[in-house]
């Protein structure tokens, strides 16, 4: 699998601080699976346990993910295996409440956000 995660530039933002802080995030979900060889597939949630935002100054009501499939990379055949390219959506934590308690399905909210760009102000769908 590949991730990829598409951030929507704020125009405020202290943008090398940005970029660090959702690297750290994306590095410990990488560790989390090779550490515990957890596979991340397209329409499931990643709770991170956050209460505050995942930016830099943890203000954004963006506290998890959610995976979707990149439509902009299909899966391909390699020498190693199969690969499939697998992007992070950022979500609230209401949504991701929802998700955990079955009242919507990762598909569904993904359709409801409109965008697999991750906004951190933008309003809950939920």
């Amino acid at each position: 699998m590949e991730f990829t995660f598409r951030l929507k530039k704020e125009p405020d933002a202290d943008e090398e601080n940005e970029i660090r802080c959702i690297c750290g995030i994306l590095q410990a979900v990488a560790r989390i699976t090779v550490s515990k060889e957890m596979l991340f597939h397209a329409y499931e949630s990643l709770y991170t346990g956050q209460q505050k935002g995942i930016d830099y100054n943890q203000k954004s009501s963006i506290t998890g993910f959610i995976t979707v499939p990149d439509d902009k990379f299909p899966e391909m055949d390699t020498p190693n295996g199969r690969v499939s390219f697998v992007e992070f959506v950022g979500v609230t934590d209401r949504e991701l409440q929802a998700v955990r308690n079955k009242e919507i399905s990762v598909k569904e909210l993904y359709e409801k956000t409109g965008s697999d760009v991750t906004t951190y102000h933008r309003d809950p769908v939920l």
